[in-house]
């Protein structure tokens, strides 16, 4: 005799992603393959304070903004 029960299993999946920055809503998956998550914990004598977990979601305009003065870019094929 074969027996079954139901289950009900809870699964996260994406949805949007909002810029902590500019507070733009990213829904598509084209926008969303150029947006980024950036997270770390901070060590001893971090600015951040230790053990503090940081987490920041950003678009790629507002990254480019934060970061386009000192960083270096090359192609890469």
């Amino acid at each position: 005799m074969l027996m079954y029960e139901t289950k009900i299993i809870k699964q996260e999946h994406f949805i949007n992603m909002v810029c902590d920055r500019c507070k733009k809503k990213i829904v598509s998956d084209r926008e969303i393959s150029e947006a980024y998550t950036i997270e770390f914990m901070g060590g001893i004598n971090s600015v951040f304070g230790e053990d503090v977990f940081v987490r920041c979601d950003l678009c790629q305009q507002c990254l480019k903004t934060l970061i386009w003065d000192f960083c270096t870019c090359k192609v890469v094929r």
